[in-house]
């Protein structure tokens, strides 16, 4: 009977995101503006080494997984590529490293990344690193 009680402890466990301390709101907010900061660089390095997008603005959504339980996240954002022509291409942007850059979301679902959207990453620096533009 207690193995069945550890189980679903485990499982809560687990769920709970990163653990440890919450930081404060504002802190969560400011994390979430330098993320997206980061992941507007991202893109426009992006769109500067890829011509296709020359065209294209730049509509940021930033990472949803920033909490205050999680302020580092999982270390991508989603955003939006858009023409004059209301075209739509999606990408996830790196939000703490111009070397791993942007990839098209279609491309970004084959890659080992993939596994970490959604998800705390504890691996990335808290807080997060500003990119310099």
């Amino acid at each position: 009977m207690k193995k069945l009680l550890i189980i679903p402890s485990l499982a809560i466990a687990l769920l709970s995101g990163c653990g440890g301390e919450e930081v404060s709101m504002a802190t969560a907010e400011e994390q979430r503006a330098i993320a997206r900061d980061n992941s507007m660089l991202v893109a426009k390095k992006f769109i500067s080494e890829n011509p296709t997008y020359n065209a294209f603005k730049v509509i940021p959504n930033g990472d949803s997984t920033i909490s205050r339980k999680c302020p580092q996240g999982d270390g991508w954002a989603s955003l939006k590529l858009i023409n004059e022509k209301n075209h739509i291409v999606k990408i996830k942007c790196s939000t703490y490293s111009i070397g791993i850059g942007c990839l098209e979301s279609s491309e970004f679902a084959k890659k080992s990344y993939a596994q970490q959207d959604g998800s705390c990453n504890k691996e990335i620096a808290y807080p997060l690193p500003k990119i310099a533009g």
